[in-house]
């Protein structure tokens, strides 16, 4: 994320990521980020205002042909200083290749 988070902002970002445990499995990433709105969120943790991001764009695995589109949704509370909700999902031509996310659970600003 990029602050100071203001509704309406966009910007573009790309990273590589590799995990030197899995060999040679190296992914890139591009997406352009767009600064949605507030919006209500019920996680475990309870239920916040949040200001919803999203990020769509592409993958390209590095070490073999897979690639396709890719979309990032994050739901950034600043009076909790973090997300408290994420979610992942990018596809192939051949369809939904991977779906994951997460949610807060509980928490305590210090």
């Amino acid at each position: 994320m990029k602050f100071p988070l203001s509704v309406g902002a966009t910007y573009d970002v790309a990273y590589e990521m590799a995990l030197p445990k899995q060999g040679a499995w190296r992914v890139r990433h591009e997406r352009k980020v767009r600064v949605i709105g507030w919006e209500d969120v019920i996680v475990p943790a309870g239920k916040f205002r949040a200001l919803k991001i999203e990020a769509a764009g592409s993958f390209q695995r590095l070490e073999t042909s897979v690639a396709g589109p890719a979309r990032n949704v994050i739901w950034y509370v600043p009076q909790v200083k973090r997300w408290v909700k994420w979610m992942y999902e990018d596809g192939t031509n051949y369809g939904p290749y991977n779906k994951y996310g997460e949610e807060l659970v509980e928490f305590t600003v210090q």
